[in-house]
């Protein structure tokens, strides 16, 4: 009997001196800052990292209870403690927003760890292997150096030009610019070459001023000549390059993942056929030389 009024005692002991710590802990006078599991530390004072993440794991902040990473408890200095990261599909940029004070903004705060590298790393901002995305000295000066809404669009995210958001793609990408650029070439060509369409009455249906002594007479029974139609549609087509670019990046998220693998086995293939090419001709030549 006395043996177990002895563990009894034992166990309320260590249950009581359990509670006062806890009541310690977790008392204003041990957290004067407000926030529970962040005790009175000096400035300048030093805390491990495990007791860092003990008090957080054990007595984690009641503001942000719900903030955590895959690894350990985030601290507070963490830009993901406060700052939620959404999509605008009208402005098709990124946005920001900040839990504790309600404040959006277009701007990406410092450290971010965010879901769209290859937009900002594009863009000019630093980004390392994590996703953390930071200011380099060229991005800080373009949005310190002017005011006004068009600086910030040039500034933002969004002010990518179609070429640069085309190599975003890779390879696919320019796979599958390349394929609408010859259909592209191979219809102005048809309709040049085969249904024969009057491009001097085109453009003097437009308004444009085009004697009609400059203009060449269209033979139904002949057909123009095919290397000078030819040439008039590759200039043609160049001009077309734009609407490609984008025709391009508009249907690239439904095809390019597709056309990657064949891009990246294809690639290859062809530089190495015009290296062989290339040396075979220089050889030759060198032959021929000797």
């Amino acid at each position: 009997m006395r043996c177990v009024t002895r563990l009894r005692c034992g166990r309320c002991s260590v249950t009581l001196s359990s509670l006062v710590l806890s009541r310690r802990w977790k008392s204003p006078e041990n957290s004067a800052s407000g926030q529970h599991g962040e005790p009175n530390v000096a400035p300048g004072a030093t805390v491990l990292p495990g007791v860092d993440l003990a008090r957080r794991a054990v007595s984690p902040s009641q503001e942000f209870p719900a903030t955590w990473s895959n690894d350990e408890p985030l601290p507070p200095s963490n830009p993901h403690v406060q700052w939620r990261e959404h999509y605008s599909l009208d402005a098709e940029k990124p946005y920001y927003q900040n839990i504790k004070t309600m404040e959006v903004t277009w701007e990406i705060p410092e450290g971010f760890v965010t879901r769209f590298p290859g937009l900002y790393a594009s863009n000019g901002y630093h980004v390392d292997a994590r996703g953390a995305v930071s200011r380099s000295s060229s991005s800080a000066t373009s949005a310190e150096g002017g005011v006004g809404p068009a600086v910030a669009k040039k500034s933002g995210p969004n002010a990518l030009s179609l070429k640069k958001r085309l190599a975003a793609y890779g390879a696919g990408g320019l796979l599958w610019y390349l394929i609408i650029h010859n259909i592209s070439l191979a219809c102005v060509f048809i309709c040049l070459y085969v249904f024969r369409i009057d491009l001097i009455g085109y453009a003097c249906s437009y308004g444009f001023a085009v004697k009609h002594s400059d203009g060449v007479s269209v033979n139904d029974n002949k057909r123009p000549p095919f290397w000078k139609t030819f040439v008039i549609c590759i200039v043609l087509n160049k001009i077309l390059v734009p609407l490609h670019l984008l025709v391009t990046v508009t249907s690239a998220p439904c095809l390019v993942h597709r056309l990657e693998p064949i891009a990246t086995s294809l690639f290859p293939k062809m530089r190495a056929f015009a290296r062989s090419l290339v040396g075979r001709e220089s050889a030759a030549s060198t032959v021929a030389k000797g």
